[in-house]
């Protein structure tokens, strides 16, 4: 299994510390692709990717992606993370067992906001699981059908206030092939700490005495997640959430 991800600086301070310090702990074989620095995701960017209707930003970056997929062989797994805001809690025994048990061609990451179009959330089935909307920022597969699937998602006709959006085609793709890719819900692989409405993952101290059992993340539904995920504001928390309860497994690869 490879872990797969796009990045503009190699030298970045969350990357080093926590996702590729993680994958150095845990011996995961970590693939950082490097792109193009002016390729960003701000305003400007939107504008112009609704305006010239090519790949800008987050897009762009699906497209380094789909490229490098190009080079692997069809029956590779792939995990695709994030890069910035990102850390890994076990080795690949773990994330495969689980990946299985899915049996799923994809799993995707799910958390609890609907992003970045609020709309589409009555499009999803009814239900209370803990995280209940997708979240394109982590999700693994064999490569033959990461690659189709990125190709299908590229496809996607999108010319609206979302344009500039990859997770906005990952949902539209996800609720048109609900048999294709399954959302992590109980966050057994990935937990996206994304704040909640009572914005509570933005406290360091209740994830120190709500969320960690001594040795690892425990969900309060009692999921152990593979990884965690500081999607949103929540990343705030990142840098004093990892030092306070897994110092001594990140110092050591510093």
């Amino acid at each position: 299994m490879k872990v797969l991800t796009t990045i503009t600086d190699n030298e970045n301070y969350h990357y080093n510390k926590f996702l590729k310090a993680s994958c150095e702990h845990h011996n995961l074989e970590l693939v950082p692709l490097l792109t193009d620095k002016r390729i960003t995701t701000n305003f400007m960017d939107r504008m112009l990717g609704r305006v010239i209707g090519r790949p800008c930003g987050f897009q762009y970056k699906d497209q380094v992606v789909l490229n490098y997929l190009e080079k692997l062989p069809d029956n590779e797994i792939v995990f695709l993370t994030d890069g910035y805001d990102t850390a890994f809690l076990c080795g690949v025994d773990e994330i495969m067992r689980k990946w299985e048990k899915f049996n799923a061609p994809l799993v995707i990451s799910a958390e609890v906001n609907c992003r970045p179009d609020k709309a589409l959330k009555d499009s999803y089935p009814r239900s209370s699981v803990p995280a209940p909307y997708l979240n394109s920022g982590g999700i693994i597969g064999h490569v033959d059908v990461l690659r189709e699937t990125h190709q299908k998602v590229r496809e996607i006709n999108c010319r609206g206030p979302y344009a500039w959006s990859n997770q906005y085609r990952w949902t539209r793709f996800f609720l048109e092939n609900p048999d294709l890719i399954k959302l992590d819900h109980q966050s057994e692989i990935f937990f996206c700490a994304a704040s909640p409405p009572d914005k509570r993952t933005w406290d360091p101290g209740y994830w120190e005495t709500n969320l960690f059992d001594g040795e690892r993340i425990r969900l309060e539904h009692g999921a152990r997640p593979c990884q965690l995920h500081f999607n949103g504001p929540v990343v705030t928390v990142m840098d004093e959430v990892m030092s306070r309860l897994f110092a001594s497994s990140l110092s050591a690869h510093q």
